[in-house]
């Protein structure tokens, strides 16, 4: 299978968890990387560039636009952020696969810092062409939230989950939906009507 892994934000950990990458969620199969990246940030993309060889990597400044202030969280600035990048990097990988004529069977968000303990299967998830989004159980951290830090599925139903930042005032508000990853991820699946399905990953943040 051919994978796209799609980063953004943050690049911590790079280094440590470049191995960990490979052996349990790209395996045997072939990967292209794709960043957005907070050029603020005090990180050594060079070094990244060269490890990982992305397809392409976005580190220009990033244009938050405003957002309603009545759903507030203390995390939020990190979040629009986070948002912003998710967004871009999936443009800038869509343009990429229509300049190139490319195509891949499984599209993955992932938090580069983000240590995973268990190997996914793959071969488990036989409706990966279907407008299904597979997701790891727990860090819900809300009766309104799903996991954020990992999600793969067909390229329909990763543009609708990295484009939240696009439609965000659409989400925010639905059942009490603050800015916050997780509870956008859950109105967004929600409201679009996009089947989850959890599946067992253990796995770890690392800060």
């Amino acid at each position: 299978m051919r994978l796209a892994i799609l980063i953004a934000g943050r690049l911590l950990h790079f280094k440590e968890h470049y191995a960990n990458i490979m052996e349990k969620i790209v395996q045997e199969n072939t990967v292209d990387f794709f960043v957005s990246h907070s050029p603020e940030l005090d990180e050594d993309i060079e070094e990244f560039k060269e490890l990982y060889k992305p397809s392409t990597f976005n580190n220009e400044l990033l244009q938050i636009k405003d957002i309603n202030p009545d759903y507030r969280h203390p995390n939020e600035v990190n979040c629009k952020k986070m948002l912003y990048n998710r967004q871009r990097v999936f443009n800038n990988f869509k343009a990429y696969i229509t300049e190139k004529g490319a195509s891949y069977d499984i599209i993955i968000n992932y938090r580069i810092d983000t240590y995973s303990v268990d190997t996914i299967n793959y071969s488990k998830f036989t409706d990966i062409h279907t407008p299904i989004i597979y997701i790891p159980e727990g860090f819900d951290w809300s009766p309104i939230g799903i996991c954020d830090q990992m999600a793969f599925g067909n390229l329909d139903v990763m543009e609708c989950y990295m484009s939240i930042y696009n439609d965000i005032d659409r989400y925010l508000g639905v059942n009490g939906c603050r800015i916050t990853g997780e509870e956008l991820v859950y109105c967004c699946l929600q409201l679009n009507n996009i089947k989850t399905v959890r599946f067992a990953h253990e796995h770890m943040l690392k800060r």
